[in-house]
């Protein structure tokens, strides 16, 4: 299943995830030649703005980027992961921003044999000092690269009998200190919101209330960390944003509106009392198809995303700073060959701008802020041709030939 449609999936159909979920192996690493993938550099059209900086791509297997994270300007990773097509068991694929040009990275047969092969890499953050953790999407294992090289393993289950987590995101504080989230399932196929807690060299996992997956979690060491437990229209439970603070959970209220006739796919930290999340209305339902919803820390204000093409988007949705107090919002999918990208800035959310992909469906994967800048990556996938290709996107003068 592509990393894209994972919270979807989490939402409607969790109790089968008893099955499909604990059946997936760590296989042992293969004889196989390891192939390289192919990037290509994109020479931007027009000054500044959001452009295509570079397509990933591997003759006969399909190429897809979940998520990206930025050290500084001359230092970011985007994870993925590359799949023969139609076959839909992805080997783990990571490319490397140097400053100069993305690069394809090869990694060490030990790691290759931890990770195996499933979902690929589905969920990517960095820390300050140079490093960053990454996590594959259904069988819960762990990556983790800075100075002292590369290690991998497996996060806690609950408790015995539980299939493995399904990670759906992850909060990076520091380099021995990670929160991981999503879902796993008991054995008599009830599903629950997951959380594992790394501090003081182990994992451990951390009990959280509600009844349906973790869709998304952002935080810092100054903002603390913020989760959202998905659900509303279609899906039998209400959405819930958490805030761990004082070694526990809080909830914080939301709106009848948030809480049950929107999706919530987004949570975006901003300080220890306020945050954004990013809804929408599915398919079928009621409602504006695209909103934000900042709480402020005693009250929620909301925004209607203007020219949201389809409810559809709202699966691939996520938030971002922007470095100069606003943040950006993004949204792919549409059946569409382009992004849209909604900038917050003065207190108002501007018209969206479309980015072309030039394939003919683009998905998006994940957005980054780049440290100590106002320039932004983006990644995904676009359909050209056969096969999917990873796509990288920039704003600003980040990646600029």
């Amino acid at each position: 299943m592509p990393a894209r449609w994972l919270r979807v999936a989490l939402l409607l159909a969790a109790p089968l995830l008893a099955l499909s979920v604990a059946a997936v192996p760590v296989s042992a690493a293969g004889t196989a030649r390891v192939r390289t993938a192919r990037i290509t550099r994109v020479r931007a059209v027009g000054p500044g703005g959001w452009h295509v900086r570079a397509i990933i791509s591997m003759p006969g297997e399909s190429v897809q980027l979940n998520g990206v994270a930025a050290v500084s300007p001359s230092d970011a990773w985007a994870a993925g992961g590359v799949a023969a097509t139609g076959s839909g068991r992805y080997r783990p694929l990571l490319v490397h921003w140097d400053g100069t040009a993305w690069r394809s990275v090869a990694l060490p047969a030990r790691i290759r044999a931890a990770l195996g092969t499933g979902q690929g890499l589905s969920v990517i953050g960095a820390w300050r000092a140079g490093g960053f953790w990454a996590f594959d999407g259904l069988d819960g294992t762990w990556l983790r690269h800075g100075r002292h090289g590369w290690t991998a393993g497996l996060l806690p289950v609950p408790a015995a009998g539980d299939s493995r987590p399904v990670i759906t995101s992850a909060v990076v504080l520091g380099r021995a200190k990670v929160w991981a989230f999503g879902l796993t399932v008991n054995r008599r196929g009830q599903a629950a919101p997951y959380a594992a807690h790394l501090r003081g060299g182990t994992w451990r996992v951390v009990a959280m209330p509600g009844a349906s997956s973790v869709t998304a979690a952002s935080g810092s060491p100054r903002t603390g960390v913020w989760a959202l437990i998905g659900g509303g229209p279609q899906t039998g439970t209400a959405n819930s944003l958490l805030h761990w603070a004082g070694g526990q959970w809080q909830q914080v209220g939301l709106t009848g509106a948030l809480a049950n006739t929107a999706r919530l796919y987004s949570v975006l930290a901003i300080s220890r009392a306020s945050a954004w999340t990013g809804p929408g209305t599915p398919a079928g339902t009621t409602g504006p198809t695209g909103v934000t919803a900042l709480w402020n820390g005693s009250a929620w204000q909301v925004w209607r995303l203007r020219r949201m093409l389809t409810p559809a988007v709202n699966v691939e949705f996520t938030l971002a700073r922007d470095g100069q107090g606003g943040a950006w919002a993004a949204a792919g999918g549409f059946g569409k060959a382009h992004w849209q990208l909604w900038h917050y800035s003065g207190g108002q959310w501007t018209l969206p701008v479309n980015l072309d992909t030039s394939g003919t469906r683009a998905f998006l994967g994940g957005m980054a802020l780049v440290p100590g800048t106002t320039s932004m990556w983006a990644v995904g996938e676009r359909l050209a041709g056969p096969a999917d290709q990873g796509m990288i996107a920039g704003y600003g003068t980040v990646g600029e030939l």
